[in-house]
């Protein structure tokens, strides 16, 4: 029996020290890269300076499971 495959998307979040909003990256960043707050009322840049080895895991969209 073949196994489907399935695309994965990967959402990086960081939270805004500034104004305390989530922000959502589209690629994961390096320790020392600079990423900025995306509301337009803040715009604050952040080094990072750690990343968390443990994301957030998400239920399957399709399946409900969670692996």
């Amino acid at each position: 029996m073949a196994m489907e495959q399935v695309d994965i998307t990967v959402t990086v979040m960081f939270y805004c020290g500034y104004c305390g909003a989530d922000n959502y990256l589209e690629q994961i960043p390096s320790v020392g890269d600079v990423v900025k707050c995306d509301r337009p009322r803040c715009k604050k840049e952040h080094r990072v300076d750690n990343i968390d080895p443990e994301p957030e895991i998400k239920f399957c969209v399709r399946c409900g499971l969670k692996e």
